[in-house]
């Protein structure tokens, strides 16, 4: 049976003892450090957050794929299914003064299941793919804690052309649907779609491309209160090296 690490965290007023006693324990297999204070208040709210008796997650996975194509076109279709025992969840709430810090916790049973399934075509001067994905899950123990920071349906769409003097045309969208960002289930974040394109050259190894992120400015976030960058233009230019 495999021994469970000891996870400790380092308490002094004295910073370079604290650096000493880290690495002191740099190559120890069996302990972790989980953090580090210089008084009492803030190790409190280290153990607090760290939770070092936190147990190992086990699962049990079940997984099926088929693929297939005929000429040009290829798909393939894939589900899964997890079942989790000791389940690690990121639960919020546990600070007053934001409701949005978490901490890991063990929160019994639960199972995630989901689907994906694709679709590309290669022609010549074309080529297009797509994919889709779908994920539940779900804690069997408690079924109003909620897992948070995963969307349960996402889209990807890519068009590449080839136009002439071997300029390649590319346009990208990605969409997703609202992600929960609280384990009580009361805060989530909106879902958005992108859409990207660039247009690209090649003159032997080098390729120069033009493009812009974002077509449509779309205001859109990955983390609450965190707000991405709208439309971005850019340009590069990179060169391939042969390989060996």
């Amino acid at each position: 049976m495999e021994k469970q690490k000891s996870r400790i965290v380092i308490v002094d007023d004295n910073q370079g003892f604290i650096d000493a006693i880290k690495i002191l324990f740099r190559n120890r297999t069996d302990i972790d450090v989980v953090g580090e204070a210089t008084d009492g208040f803030k190790f409190l709210e280290i153990v607090e957050m760290a939770n070092p008796d936190l147990k190992t997650e086990r699962s049990f996975n079940l997984d099926i794929t088929y693929n297939g194509n005929y000429n040009n076109l290829r798909w393939y279709a894939s589900a899964y299914y997890m079942f989790l025992s000791n389940t690690i969840q990121e639960i919020t709430g546990v600070v007053e003064r934001d409701p949005l810090i978490w901490q890991l916790q063990n929160k019994g049973k639960a199972h995630h299941r989901g689907v994906e399934a694709g679709l590309s075509y290669h022609y010549n001067w074309i080529k297009a793919e797509a994919n889709y994905t779908f994920i539940n899950r779900t804690n069997k123990s408690d079924t109003k804690v909620s897992f948070t920071g995963v969307p349960d349906h996402k889209w990807n769409a890519m068009l590449e052309v080839s136009l002439w003097h071997r300029l390649v045309l590319i346009a990208h969208m990605t969409a997703v649907t609202s992600t929960t960002v609280s384990s009580n289930g009361d805060l989530s974040i909106p879902g958005y779609a992108l859409f990207h394109s660039s247009i690209g050259k090649r003159f032997n190894r080098i390729e120069a491309k033009l493009g812009v992120k974002n077509l449509f400015d779309k205001l859109y976030y990955l983390s609450e209160g965190y707000p991405m960058e709208g439309r971005l233009f850019y340009a590069s230019l990179s060169y391939t090296f042969n390989s060996q």
